[in-house]
């Protein structure tokens, strides 16, 4: 594991958006910067608090972080992120690599904790097997390092295409990294889809900020998919669908409700 840096950064995020990858999280950016009281950094998926030295082990487009990253130190990376800034209470970034582990972000729990052990995180996800679909289909799209056709290759090909949507085992990262549970807001996308008025109120009742009047939540980077069923899908194997379904129990007891529209739709 490559070492973590230690320095502190100048100024950090009040909150971060954590991911889940494929679950809107370009979408909740831009309706997160609609209120008044949160600055949302102008860069989509800074990727902060990942180490720049470590490898990706994904296909993707970089070759490394500190590609990604333009060689910024984290101090200029901040400078970035901040130059927009006019003194909102909350400052605030969305990287889906937060929670992609292990395909990166070995560290990033633990430098988030760190750097401000006062940091609160949302954490938007949706249907796991629909999240394995929509990432399979937004892959397929991509001009460079296509994934193989057929999505049983694919799922056995990608070191992070399930374990992404294994929600709970990537927030027990940042809990046992010292985040209370407390500091972690989860939102479910279909929830938020279908009563994005409660979504936003629920969002301003965890950063303690005035609820105003949202703008229209937005719907950008869509990818289509046919939906799959925790019950059980023709599209994913069965092995996948109870590592998933287990998953899912262990976080709706980490939230103490069940999420319905995860199991009473019908396919």
């Amino acid at each position: 594991m490559p070492a973590m840096m230690t320095s502190p950064l100048p100024c950090c995020p009040t909150f971060v958006v954590i991911g889940a990858m494929r679950c809107g999280t370009t979408s909740f950016h831009a309706f997160l910067s609609g209120h008044p009281d949160i600055y949302m950094s102008p860069i989509k998926g800074p990727a902060l608090f990942v180490d720049p030295a470590e490898p990706i082990r994904y296909p993707s487009k970089y070759v490394s972080l500190v590609q990604k990253r333009r060689n910024l130190s984290d101090a200029e990376l901040i400078a970035e992120m901040t130059r927009r800034y006019a003194g909102e209470r909350h400052f605030g970034e969305a990287t889906d690599l937060y929670t992609r582990f292990p395909a990166i972000s070995s560290g990033v729990p633990s430098k988030m904790f760190r750097t401000n052990p006062d940091m609160k995180l949302m954490y938007l996800v949706r249907h796991p097997g629909d999240r394995i679909l929509s990432q399979f289909r937004f892959e397929q799209l991509k001009p460079l390092n296509r994934p193989p056709v057929e999505l049983a290759d694919y799922l056995n090909s990608s070191c992070d295409v399930v374990s992404t949507s294994l929600y709970h085992q990537q927030l027990s990262r940042f809990l046992n990294s010292g985040f209370h549970p407390d500091a972690i807001h989860l939102i479910v996308l279909e929830e938020l889809l279908s009563d994005p008025i409660e979504g936003w109120k629920s969002v301003c009742r965890f950063l303690r900020i005035p609820v105003v009047e949202p703008s229209p939540f937005p719907r950008l980077n869509c990818v289509s998919v046919h939906r799959s069923s925790l019950g059980g899908s023709e599209s994913l194997p069965a092995p996948i669908l109870s590592r998933l379904q287990r998953d899912v129990e262990r976080l709706e007891a980490f939230i103490g409700r069940r999420i319905g529209a995860w199991h009473e739709r019908r396919v």
